[in-house]
């Protein structure tokens, strides 16, 4: 596949620390899962909204997708007002460029706190994206929120992380996929990955033909 080239465009001229291969693998798991409605939480620019848009769009069925963001940034570099301001703006912006604002709904927010409300008016969905705080007590916070409404799930710039285990001792199925090495303090290479966690793999597999 090629990236739609709104998505090119964000990563020429914003810092999204992504690569090529954390888009590839959205759009297959999209694919592959056909999967129809998503919720994101982590929006930034709307790269990877779009690249879901356009998955489920290839598969031949029409995006549903809502995406959380507070555009607060992380603990260690917090950002102002302006900045929120500015990024939200971009992401619609992005979104409407390429055409698929129409299929995206962009709620301002903390996921922790706005998450249950949102899921109560949606209810299920195919697939929970989460990629927003990435300390271990949000990510465990958003995926307990989101175990209670999808089977299927992908965490961003997790590889490997202490807090896979507490997951898969509730059961759930999660595969790490090593995508990119990033810097860290200390001038040493860390992978950085997507997870893909799954509740029920019967779900997803068929037995094979003889």
């Amino acid at each position: 596949m090629e990236l739609h080239k709104v998505v090119t465009k964000i990563q020429e001229h914003m810092w999204l620390g992504n690569g090529d291969q954390d888009y590839i693998m959205m759009y297959a798991v999209a694919r592959a899962f056909q999967v129809q409605s998503i919720l994101e939480i982590g929006t930034h620019q709307g790269a990877s909204a779009i690249t879901f848009c356009e998955a489920i769009l290839d598969n031949g069925d029409t995006p549903h997708i809502i995406t959380v963001d507070n555009w607060c940034g992380i603990p260690s570099q917090p950002q102002d007002e302006d900045y929120k301001i500015r990024m939200k703006a971009r992401a619609l912006g992005f979104m409407k460029e390429a055409g698929y604002d129409k299929y995206i709904t962009m709620i301002e927010g903390d996921s922790a706190i706005v998450l249950p409300e949102v899921f109560e008016k949606i209810g299920n969905v195919d697939l929970c994206f989460i990629d927003g705080n990435h300390s271990p007590n949000y990510v465990l916070c958003d995926f307990k929120t989101c175990s209670k409404y999808s089977n299927l799930m992908l965490l961003h710039d997790c590889y490997e992380t202490e807090y896979l285990t507490p997951i898969r001792s509730l059961g759930w199925t999660a595969l790490s996929f090593p995508v990119r090495f990033r810097k860290v303090e200390g001038g040493n290479d860390k992978i950085s990955g997507i997870t893909l966690v799954i509740k029920d793999t019967r779900k997803y597999t068929k037995p094979l033909e003889r």
